[in-house]
Order: structure tokens, then sequence, then C-alpha cells
């Protein structure tokens, strides 16, 4: 044998070498369903090795006779399966996607620990947002590190999105809501297998972002150029202010609906709303996002402990160079940026980001496990104990360049919203 040939034949067994170790030292998962392998990872400040197990199908494909059906068992598999991607996404309305599959029930599961060990880590069990129609839980966006770093296990999924995940017909040909019973059935997936990579189905905490954080609450209470197009959006609802009005307050009187009109745009502006660019903003935030959830965390504080936070902080993490004359700086969704690692490195990040990372990162796990963010006092948190919502008393956390303890979140605007529900509105509500 020529020495040519030697080297090749070296070569080989090296890399088969490497291939056969790297695989024997990612431990093996046993599902109800079949065997799994992941890869093991590491964080990023702190260099410590985590396993990830990428795509792990929590249903059947929602295809055939499933389409449109409640999620249903996956069928079991014989041989291991390698859980070291997850590229697959729901449909996405309006977009296309050639990774987009109606076969997209999967999760991902991160752990600090062995697969295995009886570590009965406290578990974050996270859900995507994109108004119901696009998004997903690849581990491109959503990385975990930071709450790796914490000792907590990880959970993202991916759900049924547009048609597939919501249309209804109102009977069983297709009854609609499959994208939260999705969620509901990776929910139930957590609880019989997160023991198996070392949690504690005790101890899961649901979380979500937007749409997701929407979703949370549905399970909650569930029995089972832009500017110029902003402008031109306020200048429709200039000529017609009874756009302000939200449908669900369900007013069909004509002279009600103009004073209700009237009365909204004055909680913002007295000029026109595209004069007032920012106030129409202000308006949107409240109506879209702000108003529901200070209502909703209001009514649930009756029974159970709800703890109520307004992300202020604006910095390069947050990669936001937008502003609107008349609002702040932080952009829908801006906070994903602290929790979820989104950049290769964080070394040339100002000291202001990364104490904003370690304090949201800290308070979220604090709440996964111990269920209150700020058990102690801690420099990292301004020495704050973080109060609950009560009847009496509306404060929340102010997370800005330092975090404060403020009262009745949206000041300016949610007293006056909660009259004009009060008095112009046919109960019952059903919603806010």
């Amino acid at each position: 044998m020529n020495e040519k040939m030697q080297k090749v034949i070296a070569s080989l067994i090296f890399l088969w070498y490497l291939t056969s170790t790297n695989a024997k030292s990612t431990p093996v998962v046993t599902l109800p369903d079949g065997r799994i392998r992941g890869e093991i990872l590491d964080t990023y400040k702190q260099k410590l090795p985590f396993y990830a197990f990428l795509g792990i199908p929590y249903a059947a494909p929602p295809i055939g006779k499933n389409r449109f059906q409640p999620p249903k068992p996956v069928q079991k598999w014989s041989g291991i399966l390698i859980m070291t991607s997850n590229p697959k996404i729901c449909y996405q309305t309006g977009l296309e996607d050639a990774l987009a599959s109606e076969d997209c029930l999967y999760l991902n599961v991160y752990s600090p620990v062995v697969p295995g060990s009886n570590a009965s880590l406290p578990v974050m069990v996270f859900i995507h947002g994109g108004t119901f129609i696009r998004g997903s839980a690849p581990s491109g966006f959503y990385g975990p590190q930071f709450i790796i770093e914490q000792n907590v296990i990880v959970v993202t999924i991916n759900y049924r999105l547009g048609p597939f995940g919501f249309l209804s017909t109102g009977d069983k040909v297709m009854p609609g809501n499959m994208g939260l019973k999705d969620q509901q059935f990776a929910l139930k997936w957590v609880q019989q297998n997160i023991h198996l990579f070392g949690g504690d189905p005790k101890k899961v905490i649901v979380m979500g972002q937007s749409a997701g954080s929407a979703s949370v609450t549905y399970h909650l209470i569930s029995k089972s150029s832009a500017e110029e197009s902003w402008e031109k959006t306020a200048s429709a609802y200039d000529k017609d202010l009874r756009k302000l009005v939200d449908p669900d307050m369900y007013i069909t009187d004509a002279t009600i609906l103009e004073k209700t009109s009237a009365e909204i745009k004055a909680i913002y502006t007295n000029d026109t709303l595209r004069q007032d660019i920012g106030a129409f903003t202000q308006y949107f935030g409240d109506n879209r996002y702000m108003r529901a959830p200070i209502k909703y965390a209001k009514l649930h504080s009756q029974y159970a402990d709800v703890y109520f936070y307004q992300f202020s902080y604006h910095g390069i993490m947050g990669n936001n160079n937008f502003t609107i004359d008349g609002i702040g700086r932080v952009g829908h969704a801006e906070d994903l940026r602290y929790l979820w690692s989104n950049y290769k490195s964080y070394e040339s990040f100002p000291e202001s980001d990364m104490r904003t990372l370690d304090r949201y990162v800290g308070l979220l796990t604090n709440f996964a496990k111990f269920l209150n963010p700020t058990p102690e006092n801690s420099e990292l948190f301004g020495n704050n104990i973080w109060p609950k919502v009560t009847s009496e008393h509306y404060r929340y956390l102010d997370i800005d360049r330092n975090i404060t303890i403020q009262e009745n979140p949206r000041k300016f605007s949610y007293g006056k919203w909660e009259d004009i529900f009060e008095k112009y509105a046919t109960k019952p509500l059903i919603s806010f």
C-alpha cells in the first residue's frame, strides 16, 4: 500500500472516529413514541454546554383527513431520529417560504442538564407571535442560551396558522381554533415528557409574545416605507372617525357612535390624526396591544398573583432605529432581543444593553423557578421587590436604564377608555 493511500485511509478513520464519538457523546432520549438524539451546544456568554433537541414531532402531520381537525398522536417510529434541525414552519399567510408545510407540528427542547437526570428543573414554554398568521419556532431567532445559563429548560413550538389553524365553518367539518388546540396538545406533550430531559412537569410556565401572549390568556380561561403608509392610514381615520371605535363595543346607534369616536380622539389629540402621527400611534398601540392586557391583568389579579411590567429600555441590541415624535422608542417585540440570543457575538454591545439583558432574563427565569420574579433584594434589579397587581393598587415594574416601580400603566389614556366602555359599549363585554 503506497503512502498516499495510507493517508487517505487514516483520514477516513479519523473522520469516522470524530463522527462516532460525537454521536455517542449525545444522549439518546427514549420517548413513548420512539428514540431521539440531539446535539450538544455551548452558550454564548458562559460557554456552558447544553443539550438541544430540534424538530421533535409532538403530533401527527395534520394533512389529508387530519386537515382542519384537532391534532392526533404521532405514530411510533423505529430506530433513532436525529434531532439537530427544525427547518419546517407552518404555512404563513401573505408570505412564501420554501420550508413552509402543512407537516409542521414540531417543537424544540433545550436543556442545561444531561437528559435522563433527575434534575427537576423549571421549564419555560414559549409561544411565538405573528398575529396568528405567521411565525415559527426555529432555533435561529429564539436562541435559548441566556435562559439556559439560568438553569431553566426551554421549549418552543410550532402551531398551525392562518386558515389552516383558525378557519371554521362552525360545525364538525372545520370546527376551528386548530392552532390553539395544537398549542394545548404541545403543552400536554411537555407534561408527559419533559421529565425525560431533566424538567419538572409541576414547574412549567407558559409565555409568549404578541399573538403568543394572547394565546396564553386563552389557555388560562379555556376549559381544557412605513411612515408614509402610516400617515395614509391616519388620514383614513380622519375621514371617518368611527373607525376609532372598537367593533366589539357593538354600538349601533349612529349618534352614540359619533359621540364615542369624538371622545376617543380627544384622549390623544385636538389636531387631525395625520397632523399628530404620534397621537395616532398612541391610539393604535392602546387599541391593539395595551388596553386589553392591562384590563386582563387587573381582572386576573382577583384570582392569582399577577406581576405587570413595561419594557421601556431602548438600546443598540434592540436593533430599532425608527422614531416617531411624541412616543417612546421601544417597538413591538423589541424586548425579545434581550431574552433570546440573536447575535453571534455580544462583545460589542454597551454595558447598559448587557445589564438589561441580564435583568430581563433574570426576572423571567426567577418567575419560572420561584413563581416570584424578585424573591429577594438584588442589586441587579435595583433592590426592587416587584409588587403584585391588586384591586387597590395597580403597580408595575418599569424596565428602563434603571428599574423603577410605577403605578397605573398608560395613566393618560387607560382610565378614559374604561369610562368610554362603561358609558357606551353594549353589555356584556366580550373584549376590552
